[in-house]
C-alpha cells in the first residue's frame, strides 16, 4: 500500500499539459523538519516556485471555549484569499513565534483544522488548486 501524495495545484485529467505536471511528490503525509524545509525550497524560482502561504492555527486563550469557531472561522477565510491570490502550498501551522504567543494561546486541534479547510475550499471550487500541510508540534 502506498501513503505517497502531492502538492500543488492539480490541472483537469481531461487536459493533459506541462503544467498538470508540476506537482511536488511526498512518499508519505508524515513529514519531518527536514522534509518541511524541502518543502519550503520549492518556492524558490529555480525549484519551481511553488507560492506558499502559512496560515496560524493558534487563537487567544482571553476568547475562551467559543473563541474556536471564530477562529476556525477566520482561518478558512484566510486559506479561500491565499488560494485565490495563488498559494498552491497550504501551510497550517500552530507553531508559537514566542514564549508570550504560546502563553497567551492554544491551537485547534489540526485535524479539525485541516477538515474545515479542506471542505471550505471544496466549497468554493478551489480544493484542488492547493496542496494542505500541516505543521505542529
Amino acid at each position: 500500500m502506498s501513503v505517497a501524495m502531492t502538492l500543488g495545484k492539480k490541472e483537469s485529467i481531461y487536459k493533459v499539459s506541462e503544467k498538470g505536471a508540476r506537482l511536488i511528490h511526498l512518499e508519505s503525509p508524515v513529514l519531518n523538519s527536514n522534509e518541511m524545509d524541502r518543502i519550503a525550497s520549492f518556492a524558490e524560482p529555480e525549484n519551481g516556485g511553488f507560492e506558499q502561504g502559512t496560515i496560524s492555527t493558534r487563537y487567544s486563550l482571553a476568547d475562551g471555549p467559543d473563541g474556536i469557531k471564530d477562529a476556525i472561522e477566520a482561518i478558512c477565510d484566510k486559506a479561500v484569499e491565499d488560494v485565490r491570490d495563488g498559494v498552491e502550498v497550504l501551510i497550517l501551522s500552530d507553531k508559537s513565534a514566542d514564549q508570550a504567543e504560546l502563553d497567551g494561546t492554544t491551537y485547534i486541534p489540526p485535524m479539525i483544522a485541516v477538515g474545515a479547510v479542506h471542505h471550505r475550499l471544496i466549497d468554493e471550487g478551489l480544493r484542488m488548486d492547493t496542496g494542505i500541510v500541516i505543521e505542529t508540534g
